[in-house]
């Protein structure tokens, strides 16, 4: 290979990091190989679609001021949605209260009683103030701040929604907070699922001249002197790569990698969030008033997403409730069912009788590793470059520090593309600021 010729990268995972991933790469003139073992892309953002209701994998919401956003406008996909109302009802001790969301609603609610309400904005306010180096976790700050029980079960429950996770013991408080406070903007709800942001980029993937290789199963990580050289397919094949990327977990970034001693490391440290998730199709909605629901002494949310996304047939409805599962604990699919059908009688009684389709996911992952206290939080998470392994990159959700969600996913891939990019030319990697 001459130094005029274009460096190929090898790229293990078809999700969103890997796809944006390799967009990146082509995009600068690289060529781009990526291998995922299933026939369908998008891993934990693909959808599915059954008479003609479209379920993502999940209630998603993309945040339009982070790290996803931007690069979803670098590589020019297109999308279209709706920003929801938030409007509805906050569910304590089995009963339904008007959800405080603005000013008004904060004082005029009976969830609060007139100290906690109090104790509910000042805390809200003081969470604005965290210090981004605070070593609290959420639950050593909220032990250490509230004497109003309603007020602290609040604020608690907007942290989980805000963060997918129910995770108070092991995330620290400042990166809730960079959360809660709206740092990654408002959210918006997607036409036709995240599916369609999938599909764009791998259109732009494939426009820059990536080959993007479907059913294609990658057994492990070759190496020459310890540096990255290809990748070994099923069956034994071996493709040749100047740098590999692993756009996948980090327990399965570790068995690929052959054991590497950092990477097994992050995947023994590794504390997946999970959710029961289930989608309710109806023939209409009870109560059209109630379109959000959030539990505040219980860690579950509702909303009626195919009101701001075109996710339902016309005329239909398509409502989406969730249980966020306390980390580290196992999923118990009977109860967890029932507890969910049972926090939707509270938000919207009779729906049984319009119900037409349904889709439940008993334990689906929401953060394939949470950024732990214990591990420095979000600024904690490891670079992209894989230490005393040259060539060698990683991707995803628990990879860079740029936030949560879509934003750590689609992050972690500019940062990859990046760091090889300097790799490659010898200089060193610059910084990618992390939203803020």
């Amino acid at each position: 290979m001459t130094n005029d010729s274009p460096r190929h990268i090898a790229i293990a995972g078809g999700g969103l990091a890997g796809l944006a991933t390799a967009a990146l790469l082509a995009r600068s003139g690289n060529r781009v190989t990526l291998f995922e073992r299933s026939h369908e892309l998008g891993g934990r953002a693909a959808t599915s679609e059954h008479h003609g209701y479209f379920h993502n994998r999940g209630p998603h919401a993309l945040y339009l001021g982070g790290a996803a956003a931007q690069v979803l406008a670098e590589l020019d996909v297109s999308y279209t949605g709706r920003s929801p109302d938030l409007s509805g009802v906050a569910v304590r001790n089995g009963r339904a209260y008007t959800l405080p969301t603005s000013a008004k609603s904060m004082l005029t609610t009976r969830l609060f009683g007139v100290r906690a309400r109090l104790e509910a904005g000042r805390q809200l306010l003081a969470l604005r103030r965290v210090d981004p180096s605070d070593h609290r976790t959420v639950r050593q700050w909220l032990d250490a701040g509230f004497a109003e029980p309603a007020a602290r079960d609040y604020v608690a429950a907007l942290i989980r929604l805000s963060t997918y996770a129910d995770a108070p013991d092991v995330t620290l408080v400042g990166d809730a907070a960079r959360q809660l406070n709206g740092s990654s903007g408002p959210v918006l709800y997607v036409d036709g699922g995240w599916q369609s942001l999938v599909d764009g980029i791998e259109a732009c993937a494939l426009a820059a001249g990536a080959e993007v290789l479907r059913g294609c199963r990658v057994e492990g990580v070759t190496y020459a002197a310890e540096r990255a050289t290809g990748l070994r397919l099923a069956g034994g094949e071996t493709v040749a790569a100047d740098a590999v990327v692993l756009a996948v977990p980090p327990e399965a970034a570790r068995d690929l990698a052959g054991q590497h001693r950092s990477l097994a490391a992050l995947a023994e440290q590794a504390v997946p969030a999970r959710a029961a998730c289930l989608d309710i199709g109806l023939t209409r909605l009870p109560n059209p008033r109630r379109k959000f629901g959030l539990g505040i002494d219980t860690p579950f949310y509702f909303s009626v997403h195919s009101l701001w996304a075109k996710l339902a047939p016309e005329g239909r409805v398509l409502a989406s409730v969730a249980k966020y599962l306390p980390a580290g604990a196992s999923p118990d699919p009977s109860r967890d069912l029932a507890e969910l059908e049972a926090f939707l009688d509270l938000v919207q009684p009779g729906w049984r009788k319009f119900e037409e389709h349904r889709q439940f996911l008993p334990n689906m992952v929401v953060h394939s590793a949470l950024p732990l206290a214990a591990n420095g939080g979000i600024a904690g998470r490891p670079a992209p470059a894989v230490p005393g392994a040259a060539g060698l990159f990683v991707a995803g959700d628990w990879v860079g520090q740029d936030g949560w969600l879509a934003d750590a996913v689609l992050g972690s891939a500019r940062r990859a593309a990046g760091a090889i990019s300097a790799s490659f030319t010898g200089t060193p990697v610059r910084a990618v600021a992390a939203v803020s």
